[in-house]
């Protein structure tokens, strides 16, 4: 699930982010083929069967792909969205296989853990047994350890995997955005988000940016900042596909969304909580991880033999 958001997206965990060089000033993101500027106010048009202004073929006579069915999506009066290509994205599959020598270093960590506090040479089924609830012998340990890093490994190649994705997006299209509202007001959502996991992790702010978010930074509001502005853009495309595809929200999806959010940030006040976020603001929500979910679904892994 994305993170909720005001106006950007801070989905994948919103620090796996390529840093743009966009900054708070009107700005554009992707590709440049022409005809940008083609979404006007109250209309969304579609080019299907054009070539935007400057398209061309290559070297064999092969249509571009970034000048290929570009869907022209009005957004806003100031921002509009010019669609690349975003289905049949290649992405490079991650190996997610766990080893023994991944498992045998997490072993050592926790016996490691257990040296700090008693004298032991080696983990054993009493050693488990007595400080473990749910295991009572190494091996349940080192399956337990086993199953942990998997889904660690997954995770992460789940996120690299729809970054690498929508990097792509982003460069096959043309974006123009009002960066000096739409960034700023994303800096602000972002600031709010991490704040509240900095107090749910009893730390300040900066403690927790500079420990969890972008460790040993000089400047860590400067890398915020960045990220912002890169999460604009994203949020301009993702929002662009789910119009072009013609997604909506059920009531249904709509419940299950804000109860989930409400976990995630620790509300447990839905009137505090739509005070905080509004409808539409979730619902933006809502269809960029439809977006996000119906472009990974329609990507191609470069290769099978990982």
């Amino acid at each position: 699930m994305a993170h909720l958001h005001r106006s950007c997206l801070t989905g994948f965990a919103g620090f796996f982010c390529l840093v743009l060089l966009c900054v708070f000033v009107s700005a554009s993101c992707g590709k440049k083929d022409g005809d940008g500027d083609k979404a006007t106010q109250g209309e969304a048009v579609s080019t299907e069967n054009e070539k935007p202004s400057g398209a061309g073929n290559n070297e064999n006579g092969e249509d571009n792909a970034n000048t290929q069915n570009k869907q022209y999506v009005y957004i806003t009066a100031d921002n509009s969205v010019a669609l690349g290509q975003y289905k049949g994205i290649e992405f490079t599959p991650v190996d997610t296989t766990v080893t023994d020598a991944e498992i045998s270093q997490s072993m050592n960590d926790t016996l490691k853990y257990f040296q700090t506090f008693m004298d032991v040479d080696e983990l054993t089924d009493e050693l488990v047994a007595e400080f473990y609830e749910d295991y009572d012998s190494v091996g349940e340990l080192y399956n337990a350890l086993k199953e942990i890093i998997s889904q660690r490994k997954q995770t992460e190649a789940k996120q690299k995997q729809q970054e690498e994705i929508l990097n792509k997006i982003v460069e096959n299209s043309d974006i123009l955005v009002d960066m000096t509202d739409e960034a700023a007001e994303c800096y602000s959502s972002l600031m709010l988000h991490y704040n509240v996991l900095a107090v749910a992790s009893d730390k300040t702010l900066d403690d927790y940016m500079l420990e969890t978010v972008y460790p040993n930074a000089s400047d860590w509001k400067e890398k915020l900042a960045a990220d912002a502005a890169t999460l604009t853009c994203r949020h301009a495309v993702l929002l662009a596909i789910a119009e072009a595809e013609g997604m909506s929200v059920s009531d249904s999806e709509y419940e299950e969304a804000i109860s989930g959010y409400m976990e995630y940030y620790g509300y447990d006040n839905r009137e505090l909580f739509e005070q905080e976020f509004s409808k539409d603001q979730i619902t933006k929500n809502i269809l960029e991880d439809k977006a996000l979910s119906y472009v990974v679904e329609k990507a191609v892994p470069v290769s099978d033999n990982i």
